[in-house]
């Protein structure tokens, strides 16, 4: 395995850097329990364990750290998300070169990944006219697939109109109705 030095010499140029340190949430080999984690180089550290040698740190940065996925992170806003970033950079530059942190690190072929947030709505947004129609079709069995409102949008704008539509479809967790939820999905752009 490379030493954290090594890494840092070398990761600057394939994105997984201190510029980008990529979030993760994973298993540790051998466990089950899921954590937050950061990519560096070839390998994956808790971001947990990397903040025990931190010193002044927010309670909510701590709460964030030992958090199993992205979604407190992602509630917590810019601050704490700075926060949390510069304290990661300067562990990881100042007591990374001694390899302390190596030791705590998984290779990142040796981790399971999970999802990294609990997704509450999904967005799906047309990939070209094609798809476009058939969706319009779908929803709008009686109707013209494509819309003539959105077909006028299209002479305003200096792209196809179903670039900047997208369809979401809501949870059920979102409206508390799964039923009604698979039958009458939320169409945005069409109106």
């Amino acid at each position: 395995m490379p030493t954290l030095a090594e890494n840092l010499a070398r990761t600057e140029s394939d994105g997984f850097g201190l510029a980008h340190l990529p979030y993760a949430s994973f298993s540790a080999p051998g466990s089950t329990k899921a954590q937050l984690g950061i990519r560096l180089g070839d390998n994956v550290y808790a971001v947990a364990t990397v903040l025990e040698h931190a010193v002044n740190v927010s309670p909510e940065v701590k709460a964030v750290a030992e958090s199993p996925n992205l979604d407190a992170l992602l509630t917590a806003g810019h601050m704490v998300w700075s926060e949390l970033r510069e304290c990661l950079r300067t562990i990881l530059t100042e007591l990374g070169r001694s390899d302390d942190l190596l030791e705590s690190s998984y290779p990142v072929g040796d981790v399971h990944l999970h999802m990294p947030f609990t997704v509450g709505d999904y967005v799906d947004f047309y990939g070209n006219e094609h798809h476009a129609t058939n969706v319009g079709r779908i929803f709008r069995p009686t109707q013209p697939p494509l819309t003539p409102n959105s077909e006028a949008s299209a002479h305003r704008l200096p792209w196809p109109f179903w670039i900047d539509n997208s369809i979401q479809y809501p949870s059920p967790a979102a409206q508390g109705n799964a039923a009604r939820n698979r039958r009458r999905p939320i169409v945005r752009g069409f109106t």
